[in-house]
């Protein structure tokens, strides 16, 4: 399932528009439109602004789980993964991607 039909998925879950979550994020308003007819891909930067939001996970949106609020174990129950990436700059979210990257990599070599 493609991200955006994901976020929609959540969304009609919480009986929320996306019209008003765009506006609540400070999105653009047509950009919604653009990800279901595929004209632009949603970027990890509003997936994560997206998941917060929606009060779910970012991996339940990429489709990477089938639970929206997963258990992350060693966490504070209060506290979300993503919490420690808010304030990243765009150039710091590359970084981390490219880290995130190499990572597996590593794994698949190993």
């Amino acid at each position: 399932m493609r991200t955006v039909d994901k976020i929609q998925e959540v969304l009609d879950s919480k009986n929320i528009r996306a019209s008003k979550m765009m506006r609540d994020l400070g999105f653009s308003s047509g950009l919604f439109s653009q990800w279901k007819a595929g004209k632009q891909e949603v970027s990890l930067e509003k997936i994560v602004k997206i998941a917060d939001y929606l009060e779910c996970s970012v991996d339940y949106l990429l489709s990477r789980t089938d639970s929206p609020s997963p258990e992350v174990e060693g966490l504070d129950s209060d506290k979300r993964p993503t919490d420690d990436f808010k304030d990243l700059s765009a150039e710091q979210w590359q970084d981390l991607l490219k880290y995130v990257q190499f990572l597996r990599w590593q794994k698949k070599a190993s």
